[in-house]
């Protein structure tokens, strides 16, 4: 099966004037280009998943869809995100060399559990999902950890992707870090998504902060050279 890759950065820009599309969950002012309409717009808490679906003359079947997540990656994130993925694994547009169309993904969190973070990211892999950070997204935390489980991986200009080590706080507010257990499935979880030399290193830099609020930050041409974006 033929796989290729669709490419964001020609389908989203800035809406300098008036428009009728919607802006990218989170992003600062983007929209589709290619904008048909907005299929699904789930709401769940402070979680948000819209499914879009674009013009795409070049899909001979099937058709060309996005999804945008905005909110806490917890395990309503997971459950959505899987169950869409899986339904739009039998719609996914097809062009007349019958090479598959891969899924997009925006992320825009500030976090939510680790546990689903990484559970998130195995499901993008499992559905070769490109995930994306569009101008102006932020992905923290577990939202980091799903990030890299994308096949493939871009982020646009002004964004940001922050990790810091796992930990879990009491009734009196005190932060513990993960345990031994945790730190090797969270290794091996990063070295499985991006290979030994940039998991390890991944993992040794995010577990160097255990924090509330602080974290290890790059902005996009750091993220290439530490091998978290492929494209």
């Amino acid at each position: 099966m033929k796989i290729i890759i669709f490419l964001l950065s020609l389908f989203l820009i800035s809406c300098s004037t008036s428009s009728n599309k919607p802006t990218v969950l989170g992003s600062d002012n983007m929209e589709w280009v290619d904008y048909a309409s907005t299929e699904k717009d789930i709401l769940i808490n402070d979680l948000r998943i819209k499914l879009i679906l674009l013009n795409a003359e070049y899909c001979v079947r099937g058709k060309k869809y996005v999804i945008e997540l905005d909110g806490q990656i917890n395990s309503e994130a997971t459950f959505v995100i899987d169950s869409l993925l899986k339904e739009l694994d039998s719609k996914k547009c097809i062009n007349s060399e019958g090479t598959h169309i891969v899924t997009n993904v925006t992320l825009n969190s500030t976090g939510g559990y680790v546990e689903s973070g990484i559970k998130l990211g195995k499901i993008f892999r499992k559905y070769s999902v490109y995930t994306r950070l569009a101008d102006g997204q932020e992905c923290a935390s577990s939202c980091a950890y799903a990030f890299v489980g994308g096949k493939y991986r871009a982020m646009s200009n002004n964004t940001e992707l922050m990790f810091h080590s796992p930990y879990y706080t009491t009734d009196f507010k005190d932060i513990y870090c993960t345990t031994k257990q945790s730190e090797k499935e969270l290794n091996d979880y990063f070295v499985s998504m991006l290979g030994e030399k940039f998991g390890n290193t991944l993992f040794t830099k995010t577990m160097n902060y255990c924090s509330l609020s602080d974290g290890w930050s790059v902005n996009k041409d750091a993220a290439t050279i530490y091998g978290l974006t492929n494209e």
